[in-house]
């Protein structure tokens, strides 16, 4: 599970999922399921860093979920 607080380190976690991807073709994440769940202010903002999220572990031949993408938003006050 990776969670990523904010857009403060998106780096961090690209970083840290390129290592765990390593060796190539035989690292610990090949073939393992992934999902993503975003939360945002914006439906806007969860579409875009998933987006991004998905390219990163579609080159680490994880396996994502194709269901439909999902981002909450926060409720009105």
């Amino acid at each position: 599970m990776f969670a990523r607080i904010k857009s403060q380190h998106p780096r961090r976690l690209k970083n840290a999922i390129d290592w765990a991807s390593r060796p190539a073709f035989n690292s610990v994440i090949k073939d393992n399921p992934v999902t993503i769940i975003t939360q945002a202010n914006s439906p806007v903002g969860g579409a875009r860093a998933q987006a991004h999220i998905k390219l990163i572990f579609d080159s680490t031949l994880s396996i994502l979920y194709q269901g439909r993408d999902f981002s909450p938003t926060k409720r009105p006050l």
